[in-house]
């Protein structure tokens, strides 16, 4: 029988390394180091090394010094089990801790009472590295601090087929690397586990993540990161607050759960909660959960929660309470993107998103299918305000790409407010480019898009015959141009709901759009002429000095102001964005011209009503509500009315529906 003997004075059992140890911090194998010495301990046989420090000072300098260095050989059969109670253990050179277990027993690090540790390069350090390994490697923390000056603060690689658990309570991580990092590498089905309750955590430096925890190669456990009540801050290019990755096909999955607390990003690529599953055979499924936590990204390419799917795994984020600040081009509060075929479920309560700086496409809730399918793509938001500043930016949008791809794609608001301030934004917008349909349903929700369109409902794939386009509103919509848009493509051009087919598609039915409205919709220019000179009083700072200058120039109506306003803008603002702007002053100046009446377009001549759609398409908008219904035969419209709307339905612009209208001039009707 082996006995499991504690290393003291007398050294029974493992070998003591003198000889090569520095000076100033010599190598003991030791309970009770001296004040100037280091412990360090090989064991080559099946004895345990099982080191119990109270209250240690340790300080060493060397290049190659650690404070604390245990290590079993690859014949070794014992444990390495480290205990440190309060004290301070400082390598200004090497780590603070650093415990190797080439053999086949177990590895444990146990720091209590608020030990102090730091390291030059890691601060603690913890290996499994022998492949038949079936034990566990634990390291475990509770108050005190971990700091590092280059590398990462707590750092666990297992190549075995057991687990890794790191647990930390109330500790303060400071470092130059990754605050927590965990590497899962051999077989079994155990994976990553990190637990982290109160303390915080803050890098620097790029690939620097918060907290860090990646199965690879042939492990097939999961990689799971739950954090409560910790503040996680990062600073780098390409450094996550928390970021869970699963890279091979056995992998079980990625769970990220995140209670109360922050996570704060800031640098290009650098996002706040990351969950990646990478390998196009995996099944494994990935599952992010928020509770009441702040969180910010900052820098270009920034995503607040972010979530790529690369095989056919379910996708589901579940978000409840706090908020999601970005700043930055590109700034995605939410985005997730299932690339491997499958499907995603994107849930959000009582959350706050906004854009604080005026970016280019920034986005609030994005779900983003790019592959065949016919998992359903869903989004649903309960309250919570989303503000998106910037031109072509999308409140909550339902984007499935694959021309082959079945999946629909359903958006749903409830309450709260969505506001999206640029040129060519929209409050909502679902759109298929695949076989599948796209539904949005509003409740008791506000949606302000003052230069462009509230909700908006696309299907373009001209094979797309059986595709839906249900779009259902209750709520308030303020827009200038369209209230609700839904159009679907055909080869002859612009579809929306009845009309001729061309002869190559007789045989098909047609999409289908249907889309009704039980709230206020109100499309006039005073909505944005109002809205705009909020923003350049600069109540909010929503607009940046160079927008300021081109909504000046369109509210004043004087084209030589905008044309100088645009030629100063940065490059960022492409020729698509400064028409759209020239656009809008042409517009505002057929608005104002318009004689008033009962409605927002009320009276217009036929000129103006077609200088109000674009590409004729949006002539749609000359009835929002049930057009499809109404055309078939309805009573409720005149001949006129029914002539134009044909006209819009089957040709687009053009003569016909220019003759149509004209016979209108005069009559009161409301888009």
């Amino acid at each position: 029988m082996r006995a499991r003997m504690r290393i003291g004075a007398l050294l029974l059992g493992p070998v003591c390394l003198f000889g090569a140890a520095e000076a100033q911090a010599a190598a003991v194998c030791s309970n009770t180091p001296g004040a100037n010495d280091r412990v360090l301990c090989e064991e080559t046989g099946a004895t345990d090394i099982d080191i119990d420090l109270t209250n240690p000072a340790i300080a060493t300098s060397g290049a190659t010094e650690h404070g604390v260095d245990a290590r079993h050989t690859i014949t070794g059969t014992g444990k390495i089990d480290i205990e440190v109670t309060g004290g301070s253990i400082s390598a200004t050179g090497g780590m603070g801790f650093r415990i190797q277990q080439q053999g086949t027993g177990g590895a444990s690090v146990v720091l209590k009472e608020g030990v102090e540790v730091m390291g030059a390069n890691r601060g603690v350090y913890g290996e499994v590295a022998n492949t038949a390994n079936t034990e566990t490697l634990s390291i475990s923390a509770t108050g005190g601090s971990v700091s590092t000056t280059g590398g990462a603060g707590v750092f666990a690689r297992s190549s075995g087929t057991g687990g890794i658990d790191v647990v930390l309570a109330g500790v303060t991580v400071s470092t130059g690397g990754v605050g927590v990092d965990a590497w899962h590498t051999g077989a079994g089905r155990t994976g990553v586990d990190i637990d982290v309750t109160g303390g915080s955590i803050s890098t620097t430096g790029r690939n620097a993540h918060g907290v860090y925890g990646d199965v690879r190669t042939n492990s097939g456990g999961t990689a799971s990161i739950d954090l409560r009540d910790v503040a996680v801050s990062t600073e780098g290019g390409l450094a996550s607050g928390v970021y869970g990755l699963v890279r091979n096909a056995a992998g079980k999955a990625v769970s990220i759960s995140v209670t109360r607390g922050s996570v704060s990003t800031e640098g290009e690529a650098a996002h706040a909660i990351f969950g990646y599953v990478s390998e196009s055979a995996s099944t494994a499924p990935i599952s992010i959960k928020t509770t009441g936590v702040e969180i910010t990204a900052t820098g270009p390419r920034t995503y607040g929660v972010y979530a790529i799917q690369d095989g056919a795994g379910a996708l589901a984020v579940d978000l409840r309470g706090g908020s999601i600040s970005t700043a930055g081009t590109y700034g995605y509060g939410v985005f997730i993107w299932n690339r491997g075929g499958g499907g995603f479920d994107i849930d959000l309560e009582d959350v706050d998103i906004t854009s604080t700086t005026v970016a280019t496409r920034s986005r609030g809730v994005v779900g983003y299918s790019n592959k065949a399918g016919e998992t359903a793509l869903s989004i649903d938001v309960t309250r919570g305000d989303i503000v998106i500043a910037g031109p072509t930016s999308y409140g909550l949008y339902g984007l499935s790409t694959h021309a082959e791809s079945e999946a629909p794609i359903s958006i749903a608001r409830t309450g709260g407010a969505i506001v999206t301030p640029g040129l060519g934004a929209r409050g909502i917008f679902g759109y298929h480019l695949g076989l599948g349909s796209a539904a949005v349903r509003t409740r008791a929700a506000e949606i302000e898009a003052p230069f462009a369109v509230g909700i908006e409902g696309r299907l373009t794939n001209d094979a797309n015959a059986a595709g839906r386009i249900l779009l259902t509103h209750d709520g308030a919509i303020r827009a200038r141009e369209v209230g609700v848009l839904a159009w679907a493509a055909r080869s002859s051009g612009h579809t929306g709901g009845g009309g001729a087919q061309p002869a190559d598609d007789v045989s098909r039915t047609e999409p289908m759009i249907h889309v009704t409205s039980s709230g206020d919709i109100t499309v006039d220019a005073s909505v944005s002429d109002a809205f705009i000179r909020a923003r350049i009083t600069g109540e909010d700072e929503m607009l940046s000095t160079g927008e300021q200058a081109v909504l000046s120039a369109i509210t004043a109506g004087d084209s030589d102001t905008l044309t100088t306003a645009l030629a100063a803008l940065p490059e960022a603002y492409d020729a698509a964005w400064k028409a759209e702007a020239e656009d809008l002053l042409r517009k505002r100046a057929a608005l104002s011209a318009a004689p008033t009446g009962d409605g927002p377009a009320a009276h217009r001549t036929a000129e103006e009503i077609l200088g109000l759609s674009r590409a004729g398409v949006r002539a749609s908008a000359l009835s929002h509500t049930a057009i499809a219904d109404r055309i078939r035969g309805s009573d409720a419209l005149s001949d006129e009315e029914r002539a134009a709307l044909d006209a819009v339905l089957t040709k687009g612009a053009g003569s016909e529906l220019e003759t149509a209208l004209t016979a209108l001039t005069g009559a009161t009707y409301t888009t």
